[in-house]
């Protein structure tokens, strides 16, 4: 149940944030990437040449990249922002991604700290989300995916304006690297093309903690552990859809 709005189909929609990097995020930004780098110790062992490719898309075109990742721990996103802002020439992209909702609660300040540091996140319900609430007899009300309009409305401003949009296509934490098909980059690309974007780019990144092969124990920080990261080759919607999906795009999550 997630309907995907044009900016036209929500008048008033505005965001108290541009695009571009105020200088105080920036350097924000900086601060925290030195901290972060000490805290969340992350290698990338393969496929740095891909940033590169998705700056010149940028450079290029004008439009954004969208960055998904494997989603075990739940260090794996703000990794994921640092890896994909770790040349000169991304550094200081705009990010946008959807947060669990249930986790707002669990972290207050991450969301007014992220937006301090050009990173726009926006809560949405996941299943994980509704189960937690029906424990609690807390559920009425809640609706999966509910929060994704806005979300999806400023990651079309973003992706528009040469950002990034980082998430994990299987939606939740999973207990292993086992990939989980979901409808997220269908209906990305389709929020995406609904609004006048017929290309971005895309950018894969594959965590693993080194040294682990059970992931079941591993859903927390892990401040403790080293992660390797895996970039996969930078594509772009338009060949994904030309040469690998016969120009079906429903083809776009099993993809």
């Amino acid at each position: 149940g997630v309907k995907l709005l044009t900016m036209a189909e929500r008048p008033g929609l505005q965001f108290q944030h541009g695009i571009e990097l105020s200088p105080a995020q920036i350097r924000l930004r900086a601060v925290f990437r030195l901290v972060f780098s000490q805290v969340f110790r992350t290698e990338v062992v393969a496929g740095n040449e891909s940033l590169d490719e998705a700056a010149d898309f940028i450079r290029t075109t004008g439009k954004g990249v969208a960055v998904r990742i494997n989603h075990f721990s739940e260090s794996d996103p703000t990794r994921a922002m640092f890896v994909s802002t770790s040349t000169p020439d991304l550094e200081n992209k705009r990010i946008v991604g959807p947060f669990a909702a249930h986790q707002v609660k669990k972290h207050p300040y991450l969301l007014p700290l992220c937006r301090r540091m050009g990173i726009d996140l926006f809560a949405v319900v996941t299943p994980r989300t509704i189960e937690k609430a029906q424990k609690k007899g807390k559920a009425e009300g809640l609706k999966l995916g509910q929060g994704n309009d806005l979300y999806m409305a400023r990651s079309v401003q973003v992706i528009n304006n040469g950002g990034l949009d980082i998430s994990a296509p299987q939606g939740t934490r999973q207990p292993s690297l086992e990939q989980w098909t979901t409808p997220n980059m269908w209906a990305f690309a389709l929020a995406m093309r609904n609004n006048g974007i017929d290309d971005f780019g895309i950018l894969h990144i594959g965590f693993e903690a080194a040294g682990h092969t059970d992931y079941s124990k591993l859903g927390g920080l892990n401040v403790d552990k080293t992660y390797q990261a895996r970039l996969s080759e930078f594509r772009t919607f338009q060949d994904v859809l030309k040469n690998d999906l016969g120009g079906r795009a429903r083809g776009f999550d099993q993809w």
